[in-house]
């Protein structure tokens, strides 16, 4: 009798295969999580940055005492003074507002993203700038204090590139006021001061 074939039946008590992925690759691969997550951190802290000064801003140019560009300055010397607990609301907010635009933690950016959500940003000149020299300022070793950089760029601006993005500003606004009055009424994702406010007002 052969005990090995008669009761150990072949392919039963097979191993499954171990994992062969080398040590340094596996240190590799948590040290891009770790990479791509501080990242994401630095994503999110220049966004509440800039999300902070775009709701700053525009509560200033409503009031008629400030254009678009003194307030912009003023909204960027208001941040630096601002309480952590304050900072912390924008960085809910940032939260809030990035995963509206589908772009949390790496994911790709959805074909169908919020165009409300990304339109408001498109109101702003200053927005727009951001928008345009990003990735430039972090490709020369300024992350982390890229909207400080953008900021600092921005007013060194000459009057007329910043009159450029104004009228860039202006006209995004009126054409989707136009495709808002051609299409039916829809359910939009809340604004950045409706965010906002919940979350001041959750605060409370």
């Amino acid at each position: 009798m052969n005990y090995a074939n008669d009761f150990f039946p072949s392919g039963v008590y097979e191993q499954e295969p171990m994992n062969t992925m080398p040590v340094q690759t596996m240190d590799q691969d948590i040290k891009e999580r770790k990479r791509k997550s501080a990242m994401y951190t630095e994503d999110i802290e220049e966004l509440s940055h800039a999300v902070y000064i775009y709701w700053r801003a525009k509560e200033m140019v409503k009031t008629k005492e400030f254009d678009v560009d003194e307030a912009n300055e003023k909204a960027e010397r208001m941040w630096a003074d601002e309480t952590e607990e304050v900072r912390e609301t924008f960085r809910r907010a940032a939260v809030v507002q990035d995963i509206m635009l589908g772009n949390a933690m790496g994911k790709k950016r959805r074909q169908g993203k919020s165009e409300y959500a990304q339109n408001r940003a498109e109101y702003n000149p200053f927005l727009l700038f951001c928008r345009d020299h990003r990735e430039n300022v972090r490709e020369k070793g300024s992350r982390g204090k890229g909207m400080s950089t953008l900021s600092s760029m921005w007013k060194q601006l000459p009057e007329e590139d910043k009159e450029r993005y104004q009228e860039l500003a202006k006209q995004n606004k009126a054409k989707d006021c136009i495709k808002t009055n051609d299409q039916p009424a829809q359910d939009q994702p809340p604004s950045i001061p409706q965010i906002i406010n919940s979350l001041l007002s959750s605060n409370n």
